[in-house]
């Protein structure tokens, strides 16, 4: 299993820094370590400092159930280059969304390149979390023989490891010997490559940066009867379900895209945007 593995890592490793350096715009560098079976209970301790897990499920004819532990200074970094902002110093919700979002996008290249191959494959993403410190409860899904690997991500001089754990819902895949060569081993490695059927394609930000996209502002809505339409007349005042003081809605695209306040800059009106929404949701308003 290791060897047929080890074969095909390349072919798929190589897809995945295409789909950052198109992403980003920038060298993506990713290498890896040789795969080897561990035993979870020795991994808690093993592993040093915060990290960030996601799970992900690949299906080939068989569930496949992936284990990643990111580091979260990359995942700090990763979404500070999506909205091209500076890079925070701690992790919150809006960064665990930004990362799924990047996940879904990179599996979405995968199934789009493997395709080629007639090769079926879907995935799903669960929720990322963050731990101050792994614990046994990371590892409690996991079952059967476990494969890890090591990735080792660079880009603009900056260095990160992310650790991945891959192991198969099945009896068949239960076995001491790492070596051993099954019928059913020649998909397990390519499951790590896996995409969903209902991911998004993966979108290039720097190719859709010279499009331009309608913003406009939402003052505020009311529903009124027809009656009282026909009613209006020149001095009427319509009241809007909205306080005085409320933020105002910023869209783009027909997607909320922030909040802000009405000013008005040389005898035009503005808005100052005094709040963003998260980075998975203003990544979506672009397309």
């Amino acid at each position: 299993m290791k060897r047929r593995i080890e074969e095909n890592k390349e072919k798929y490793l190589s897809i995945i820094r295409d789909a950052l350096n198109n992403q980003f715009g920038k060298e993506f560098g990713i290498s890896s370590s040789k795969i080897e079976p561990v035993r979870t209970q020795n991994e808690v301790g093993s592993i040093e400092g915060p990290v960030v897990a996601l799970q992900l499920q690949t299906t080939t004819g068989v569930d496949n159930q992936h284990l990643f532990l990111f580091d979260p200074k990359l995942v700090l970094q990763i979404v500070a280059w999506l909205i091209e902002e500076e890079v925070d110093e701690t992790i919150t919700d809006e960064h665990l969304d930004g990362l799924k979002e990047l996940v879904n996008q990179i599996m979405g290249q995968l199934q789009s390149t493997l395709s080629g191959d007639s090769v079926s494959l879907a995935f799903e993403i669960k929720d990322p979390v963050f731990k101050e410190a792994p614990d046994s409860d990371l590892f409690r899904d996991i079952s059967g023989q476990v494969m890890k690997t090591t990735y080792t991500i660079s880009a603009e001089g900056l260095e990160y490891s992310v650790y991945h754990y891959l192991w198969m819902e099945t009896e068949d895949f239960q076995s001491d010997s790492a070596d051993q060569d099954n019928e059913i081993y020649p998909a397990d490695f390519q499951t790590f490559n896996t995409a969903s059927v209902s991911s998004d394609k993966p979108r290039n930000i720097e190719m859709l940066m010279d499009v331009q996209l309608e913003i406009y502002v939402e003052l505020g809505r009311k529903s009124m009867f027809i009656k009282d339409i026909l009613k209006l007349s020149k001095g009427a005042v319509v009241e809007l379900e909205k306080a005085a003081g409320e933020p105002l809605g910023v869209f783009v695209n027909g997607r909320k895209f922030a909040e802000g306040e009405v000013v008005v800059v040389d005898d035009q009106f503005g808005v100052r945007i005094t709040q963003l929404i998260g980075p998975q949701e203003r990544i979506k308003s672009l397309v």
